[in-house]
């Protein structure tokens, strides 16, 4: 943890600690895509959030945490960027959280995978935004393993 955030030297002992796990997130989710994001582009945004979360972690008891979620975050909206998923505000993660949750109710209740149809339905959410996040839960799949 960062205790002063002019510590230059504890500043660069994170990112340097965080540049293996950075790579080996990406290397774990680029690998299942035909159509490859650009590694080091991810790495850069990684890194980039990293940054930003040691500047804003301060009074924090546990940083990992956030550092990781920031970093997880990041390289997540870049990958749905090069997926063509444009315009995702930070606002759009509670509705897709409804999006999962109801997902999940609609699955066990029908006993197989609801259909765009029944997913927009039943989430009031437009069939174009219901596909969005169905692509962008198929990516999410592999951050929750």
């Amino acid at each position: 943890m960062i205790k002063k955030k002019s510590d230059q030297s504890d500043r660069d002992e994170v990112v340097l600690s965080y540049s293996g796990y950075i790579r080996s997130l990406i290397k774990q989710l680029v690998r299942q895509y035909k159509r490859r994001p650009d590694e080091e582009d991810l790495f850069q945004e990684g890194m980039t959030a990293l940054l930003e979360a040691i500047n804003e972690s301060s009074g924090l008891t546990d940083s990992s945490v956030y550092f990781k979620w920031r970093i997880k975050e990041a390289i997540l909206v870049a990958i749905l960027k090069e997926l063509g998923i444009n315009n995702f505000k930070a606002s759009l993660w509670n509705d897709f959280a409804k999006y999962r949750q109801i997902r999940a109710d609609l699955r066990q209740k029908l006993k197989r995978q609801p259909t765009i149809s029944e997913l927009s339905e039943a989430t009031g959410f437009t069939t174009e935004k219901t596909e969005q996040f169905q692509k962008l839960y198929k990516i999410a799949l592999n951050y929750d393993e």
